[in-house]
């Protein structure tokens, strides 16, 4: 059997490479050398998994939030920067969130990206230290929450909780 690679992918978990046999022109993925059948397609969304969006410029802060939400049974979506989220959804990469959790931490805010992120009329966590928190550009703004640190990614996830309950499955 003659096998030919089309696409090769390295993560940090796995290596993966998209191989196509050239007799049938089936598809399998190899992943460490053993070959798989093609993976099950899983639908990213249901209409009980609430849309948010964790903006925060450093990895593991926001992947670990992330993870929490999930858990809870919340769609997160990641961003390092508050332009990247904006742009994703005037893209239609991203569904509008129904919360939005900004660590102010490392953003390069404008008032122009707070003046549109006001217009979407988007629930917003915020979550900073007193230099972050101090910023006029800041404290001009109307939050739903502002969280000063120290705070824990627990107490942030329980917030979520209560202000976007997860809607009880129907049926």
């Amino acid at each position: 059997m003659e096998i030919s690679v089309i696409q090769t992918r390295s993560s940090a978990l796995h290596d993966r490479q998209s191989v196509v046999s050239a007799s049938s022109g089936e598809y399998a993925y190899i992943y460490k050398e053993i070959i798989m059948g093609l993976p099950r397609i899983v639908g990213r969304r249901t209409k009980t998994e609430p849309v948010l969006w964790v903006v925060d410029k450093e990895q593991w802060p926001r992947a670990c939030l992330r993870a929490e939400l999930i858990e809870r049974g919340y769609d997160p979506y990641g961003f390092i920067l508050l332009d990247d989220a904006l742009d994703y959804f005037s893209r239609g990469r991203s569904p509008k969130p129904e919360a939005l959790i900004l660590e102010l931490r490392g953003q390069k805010l404008t008032s122009d990206s707070l003046q549109i992120l006001q217009d979407l009329a988007i629930q917003t966590v915020v979550l900073g230290g007193a230099s972050d928190l101090n910023d006029p550009l800041i404290q001009n703004r109307r939050w739903n929450v502002v969280f000063r640190r120290p705070f824990s990614l627990g107490e942030v996830a329980d917030l979520i909780e209560r202000l976007v309950p997860i809607a009880a499955p129907v049926g």
